[in-house]
């Protein structure tokens, strides 16, 4: 006999998103509070992204279960040298477990960072 596993998928309500979140990643290899705002019934705000202060607008495919972030700046600066730290990038939505998880592509006005980076938020 054959096992078959499918993945279970609770259904995905917003609104449990929102509220303290704890975030990490692998760019700054740092875990941090965070906060979310549910935006639309399509888009999540997240505060303090990376830890920094900046909020970044998360956009969700409610069936899919997976996210896209356009372009924006997460840090006035990284370092001395580089401005405008930015990501940008797409991943998936956790609804059983309340994690929002981003793999991103990183850069400053001065270039890009090779590889990606994942930054995941958990509800708390």
């Amino acid at each position: 006999s054959y096992a078959v596993s499918y993945p279970v998928v609770c259904r995905l309500v917003l609104e449990d998103f929102e509220g303290s979140m704890t975030g990490k990643d692998n760019f700054y290899g740092l875990t941090y509070d965070a906060t979310c705002e549910k935006i639309s019934d399509t888009q999540i705000k997240i505060n303090n992204f990376a830890g920094k202060g900046k909020s970044v607008l998360v956009d969700i495919d409610t069936e899919a279960y997976t996210v896209s972030v356009a372009k924006q700046i997460i840090a006035d600066t990284y370092g001395t040298a580089y401005t405008n730290l930015y990501l940008v990038g797409n991943g998936s939505v956790d609804s059983c477990n309340g994690i929002v998880k981003i793999v991103a592509t990183c850069g400053v006005d001065q270039g890009t960072f090779g590889g990606s980076f994942t930054f995941e938020f958990r509800v708390k």
